[in-house]
């Protein structure tokens, strides 16, 4: 008997088929795809949804070799600031919101430390090892400062008020 089909499986940690179909339907919905553009849509960003679950499993795995853990209070801290950022005041209105999302408190969670973690890991290995010498930042910006220029530009305005006397 088939449980739950694994859709792909990197060093020893896997995707269901039911956690690639909510990234699939989460996409859909990020996108505002019309019932009737959906199978195209899916067919022109399967791939990438299966890559960036991928990336996201080898980020998590490296967050563990690492030592990367995120505290219970900090995910609980930001689950806070994104009721505050979107106006969600009783926890009703956070359980149809998460519903709507088609998330769950614990996915929500799990997003949150997967994301922490992610930036963390990228922030150390990559972005620690970056380095642009002063000289290439001046000669890209000269080679394309058209880009960063605005036309002049000059709008009028005219404000009328009418007097007391009636005029």
């Amino acid at each position: 008997e088939i449980i739950e089909r694994v859709v792909v499986k990197v060093n020893g940690d896997i995707v269901t088929l039911t956690e690639f179909q909510t990234r699939q339907l989460r996409a859909l919905q990020q996108a505002r795809v019309t019932p009737e553009n959906v199978p195209t849509f899916l067919r022109e960003h399967n791939a990438r949804l299966l890559q960036d679950a991928i990336d996201e499993l080898v980020l998590k795995q490296r967050a563990e070799e690492q030592g990367l853990r995120i505290p219970p209070q900090y995910i609980t801290d930001t689950i806070e600031e994104i009721k505050k950022d979107n106006k969600i005041t009783t926890e009703e209105q956070f359980k149809q919101e998460l519903t709507r999302e088609g998330l769950t408190l614990e996915s929500l969670k799990r997003n949150i430390e997967r994301s922490i973690s992610k930036r963390r890991v990228i922030s150390r290995e990559i972005e620690s090892k970056i380095t642009v010498a002063e000289e290439e930042i001046r000669a890209t910006y000269d080679r394309q400062q058209n880009q960063y220029r605005l036309k002049e530009t000059v709008e009028l305005q005219e404000i009328v008020i009418k007097a007391d006397d009636g005029r």
